[in-house]
């Protein structure tokens, strides 16, 4: 979404499934660490059947006592450990805090004023002198380490004997050669420090430091092989934010051509893979079905991505109107822009038959859609499909400034590239745009590079 301003809360459901789940490890940490395609084994580590687990699909986050926080600084983790004080603003912020005394270590979990009123009784009173664990992303406040909540359902009380899940793990590569993983994140306005005399940037301010920092940690964390990537100003300000910020990430191809925006932002790819043709159909207009006229607001970019060894495929990057202004007339404009992208798709699939493609971006609206129902398609064999139906409903969640919990963002894959989709892979990593400089939460999944 295109700059939308209104604050919002996440409400994640943490599914209480006993200790039944599917977790890996991190390499270099003791605490569990999920992996979604890791093979794993679970064991309770406690014999007491009534102490829960806190979590049943963790998507990558380490399960942490509250003293290993400063080895995770920057990450989203699950915290456990006693809350030794509780406490209210005025303003009505809570306060949960983790403290060895008053010289030791110390973890203040924040509670903002919307999602303290989620929980059924005030936090501060029924959390106090409790064992919890707590779902959020760790930073730095002043000095002090903090941890942000953006759910009541990310605070569950445990029992004094609960341990986190102990896990077996059968150990597999650093990085599997067959599988691709792909990412899709609007990145919020990576702009330069430069004017441009032909684009309407003026109200766009320069990406601050510390959020270019924020944002590079958080594509890190996704160690994404393609990265489909929004509101890009220029080529040369995402080359130099690869250069600068991304060089142990091995992006060898930096994509962009230069689109329709009026203030300028771009659609673009960062791989580590070869890129062959590069398509740009941002001149192309839809003259049907009354839409006359409409053509992109950005573009449609088509990159062919040559991974060696393995099939080549295609991925199509795509940013859809905003719902900026008139709900009617944008509405209309991203339903002309989604039945050229469906145009394009199918003259693709004619020409290209059974050649495996994505399409990934920010779609500005929901699955259920006129916009993604048209830009899915309903022929047999030719509709696009996703994967998101298998996470949690309110993990649903990729534009984080919005109460509502909107899912705009999407990687969608052909049949043929849906075949070769890794189970369980589909993720949304959760954020904002303090932590990690962007009001987007990326969207990633694997695939494989060969058909089985």
């Amino acid at each position: 979404m295109d700059g939308h301003l209104f604050p919002r809360h996440v409400a994640w459901i943490l599914q209480l499934l006993g200790i039944a789940a599917t977790l890996g490890c991190e390499p270099s940490s003791p605490p569990a660490a999920v992996q979604p395609n890791s093979p794993a084994v679970i064991t309770s580590s406690s014999e007491s059947d009534s102490a829960p687990a806190p979590t049943a699909n963790l998507h990558g986050l380490p399960i942490i006592e509250w003293q290993e926080f400063p080895q995770y600084m920057g990450r989203e983790v699950v915290v456990y450990g006693h809350v030794s004080r509780a406490s209210r603003s005025s303003a009505g912020q809570v306060f949960l805090e983790f403290s060895e005394g008053n010289r030791g270590a110390k973890l203040t979990a924040f509670i903002n004023k919307k999602v303290a009123a989620q929980f059924e009784r005030p936090p501060e009173d029924t959390l106090s002198d409790k064992r919890i664990t707590i779902r959020g992303r760790l930073y730095d406040y002043r000095g002090k380490a903090n941890l942000r909540v953006t759910s009541a359902a990310h605070v569950q009380e445990i029992s004094a004997d609960w341990n986190p899940p102990r896990v077996n793990h059968i150990a597999r590569p650093k990085r599997n050669p067959s599988v691709v993983t792909i990412a899709t994140y609007n990145i919020l306005n990576l702009f330069d420090d430069h004017d441009d005399p032909y684009a309407e940037d003026e109200n766009t301010e320069t990406k601050p430091a510390a959020a270019l920092k924020a944002l590079a940690s958080s594509i890190r964390e996704i160690d994404a092989d393609v990265l489909a990537v929004m509101e890009v100003e220029n080529r040369g300000v995402l080359e130099t934010f690869n250069r600068e910020q991304l060089a142990d990430m091995k992006y060898r191809e930096v994509v962009l051509v230069e689109g329709n925006d009026g203030r300028g932002i771009d659609v673009a790819l960062l791989s580590r893979f070869p890129v062959g043709p590069v398509t740009t159909h941002r001149h192309l207009q839809n003259q049907g079905a009354g839409r006359g006229g409409t053509s992109f607001m950005r573009d449609f970019l088509q990159v062919r991505i040559d991974p060696t060894p393995g099939q080549e495929f295609y991925v199509f990057v795509t940013h859809l109107k905003s719902q900026h202004g008139d709900a009617k007339t944008s509405a209309s404009i991203r339903e002309g822009e989604a039945a050229l992208a469906r145009r394009i798709l199918d003259r693709f699939e004619q020409q290209n038959p059974r050649t495996p493609y994505l399409v990934c971006g920010d779609f500005n609206d929901g699955w259920d859609s006129t916009t993604l129902r048209t830009l899915r398609g309903s022929v047999e064999g030719q509709a696009l499909v996703s994967f998101w139906h298998e996470l949690p409903e309110a993990d649903r969640i990729t534009y984080n400034r919005s109460a509502d919990g909107d899912m705009i963002d999407f990687i969608l894959a052909s049949s043929t590239m849906a075949a070769r989709y890794v189970a369980g892979s589909y993720q949304v990593r959760h954020g904002d745009v303090e932590l990690t400089g962007s009001d987007h939460n990326p969207v990633l999944a694997q695939f494989r590079l060969q058909p089985e």
